[in-house]
C-alpha cells in the first residue's frame, strides 16, 4: 500500500511502555516490519517510523519459508475490485517504476511513474486526473 521508499508512522503506547503486554506488542511489530523488509528509521517517545524499501533485494534474499511470502507472478496488483485478499508481498516493478519516486514533499502533487503502467480508460489524462484529485 505504500510506495517504494514510503514511510509508515506508528504512534502507540507499545513503542515506549515497558509493561509486558506493551513490550509483546512492540516485539510483534518489530518482527512484522522485519519480515516485510521495512527499515526502522526512528523510535522516539511513543512514535516509531519505518521506511519501505526502494527495490526487491530484501524480498528476494529472504528465506522461502518466511511469512508473508512474495505474491505469485500471476497476481495482478492493480486488480483490486472483487478479488480476495492474499497475505503476500507484491514485489516492486522491475522496470524502475517502483524506485523512481519524486522527493518529498513534491511527490504529493506529482503522480508516480508507475501510474502510466496501470490499465484505465483515461490513458492520456492520467497525470491530469491525479493532479485534479490531489488538489481536490
Amino acid at each position: 500500500m505504500l510506495r517504494a521508499g514510503g514511510h509508515f508512522v506508528w504512534a502507540a503506547q507499545s513503542v515506549y511502555e515497558h509493561e509486558d503486554n506493551s513490550q509483546e506488542q512492540w516485539k510483534e511489530m518489530e518482527n512484522l516490519s522485519w519480515c516485510i523488509c521495512w527499515e526502522l528509521i526512528k523510535r522516539e517517545g511513543y512514535i516509531a517510523i519505518w521506511r519501505k524499501p526502494l527495490n526487491n533485494n530484501c524480498y528476494v534474499n529472504q528465506h522461502p519459508q518466511l511469512q508473508p511470502p512474495i505474491c505469485e507472478a500471476n497476481d495482478d496488483p492493480d486488480n483490486v475490485w472483487y478479488v480476495s485478499l492474499k497475505a503476500c508481498i507484491t514485489p516492486l516493478p522491475e522496470n524502475g517504476y517502483g524506485a523512481n519516486v519524486t522527493s518529498w514533499p513534491t511527490r504529493l502533487h506529482y503522480p508516480p511513474d508507475r501510474l502510466l503502467t496501470i490499465k484505465m480508460d483515461a490513458y492520456n489524462s492520467r497525470k491530469e486526473i491525479f493532479k485534479a484529485k490531489s488538489k481536490y
